[in-house]
């Protein structure tokens, strides 16, 4: 968990491809439903534009598939975002004989995810962020073996459409990672300094937790 532009799903990557297990990402699986010309797709479509969350419906239909084929392991990117959700997820794990292991928030100032807003890019290929500092508007992507072209996103640049994503992880969020606090199975990563810790720390932390 973390706010938008955090790192997390560089850390999230790192991590999956570290473990060798999936990683599920439901902002990225709405985002290609969205572009289906349907009445379902049309709906999803108009709130990613908004800055708004999906309906509770859709998105749990889309984890519960995913969670099936990822009974050895996953790292969940995108879910829970509210504690209707938290107990979702773990009436989920519970029938599939899955245990979470630990729910991980990278900390992020608003004032700082503002200004990584505006200053990523992300590929149209692959899917991979980078930022301005690095690249420009309209180049190839880093990623090694990766042909794309790196662009903005339009939901990074509208002012009204930032301040719905942040004071929905603000309202939404927050109180899911006070459950897990609460419940012993948080870990907390500052990530102010623009340095991720490397997966193996990650795992680490994680093992800790299971031992404590």
């Amino acid at each position: 968990m973390g706010i938008q532009t955090s790192g997390k799903s560089t850390l999230g990557q790192q991590l999956a491809t570290d473990l060798e297990i999936p990683r599920i990402v439901i902002g990225d699986f709405l985002r290609e439903r969205a572009k289906v010309h349907d009445e379902l797709g049309r709906a999803i479509a108009a709130r990613v534009r908004a800055g708004k969350l999906a309906d509770e419906a859709v998105v749990v239909q889309a984890l519960a598939t995913r969670l099936a084929d990822a009974r050895e392991g996953f790292v969940l990117d995108g879910f829970p975002r509210s504690g209707a959700q938290v107990k979702t997820l773990d009436a989920m794990l519970e029938r599939l004989g899955v245990k979470l292991s630990a729910a991980v928030l990278l900390r992020l100032s608003e004032a700082d995810a503002r200004q990584r807003l505006a200053n990523r890019l992300i590929c149209e290929t692959c899917k991979g962020s980078t930022t301005v500092l690095f690249a420009n508007d309209g180049g190839q992507c880093p990623v090694a073996d990766c042909t794309g072209t790196l662009t903005h996103r339009p939901d990074d640049r509208a002012p009204t459409t930032v301040d719905n994503r942040l004071a929905e992880f603000r309202e939404l969020t927050m109180p899911v990672v006070a459950e897990y606090r609460a419940s012993g199975r948080l870990i907390e990563i500052d990530v102010s300094g623009g340095t991720l810790p490397a997966s193996g720390e990650l795992r680490a932390a994680v093992a800790a937790l299971g031992r404590s």
